[in-house]
């Protein structure tokens, strides 16, 4: 999709937030917006990326691409997340979850080492409103096996700790007391990492 060229202040970007903003025309309104990129047009400024160099603190957070036009940059700094959007002109893509760890991190794992731990492989699923199964297949055994489920704000719902062996492993969980709506399980087992989607209607 190329970007609309009406008004002074027009472009594309990735705006950065802490909930999920797809489909939003008003995305600076959320006040979920915590930084953001892109290619901002027009007179002025001229075509120019933009990049606030913020660190960002580890946390969860949403990609989402932006395509505007016909917008006003009342600070004059060219930042994608103090423009005000038209929402006549204005066409937010779909939010993409991120969690970013903190430099140390164990989940944060990388090296060669680390490619055979690329065959854990985990299957959420429900077996009724009020139950769900995890299905682990892992690689070696774990005795400190996390299953975090998380909300599409970001928000955790479930955290608990168990034990794995080598191979397949079924967890039952209580999915009673979560509403209908996209949850992400979120498995560490082994020093991998997996998250599967699981839908609750």
């Amino acid at each position: 999709m190329l970007a609309p060229t009406e008004g002074t202040v027009n472009g594309f970007s990735v705006l950065l937030s802490s909930a999920d903003i797809s489909g939003n025309s008003d995305p600076i309104g959320t006040g979920a917006i915590v930084g953001g990129t892109g290619v901002i047009g027009g007179t002025p400024p001229p075509t120019v990326l933009i990049n606030n160099q913020l660190v960002i603190p580890p946390g969860v957070y949403y990609f989402t691409p932006i395509v505007y036009g016909n917008a006003t940059d009342p600070v004059g700094q060219g930042n994608s997340y103090d423009l005000i959007y038209d929402p006549n002109c204005t066409f937010t893509g779909t939010s993409v979850y991120v969690n970013l760890l903190d430099f140390g991190d164990p989940q944060c794992t990388v090296g060669i080492s680390d490619y055979t731990l690329a065959s854990l492989s985990v299957n959420a699923y429900l077996v009724s409103s009020e139950l769900m199964n995890v299905r682990i297949n892992a690689v070696k055994s774990d005795n400190n096996t996390s299953i975090r489920i998380f909300d599409f704000t970001g928000r955790i719902v479930f955290e608990n700790t168990y034990s794995v062996v080598k191979g397949l492993n079924d967890i039952s969980i209580d999915a009673s007391t979560l509403s209908g709506g996209t949850y992400l399980v979120q498995t560490i087992s082994g020093g991998a990492v997996v998250t599967d989607k699981l839908i609750k209607l």
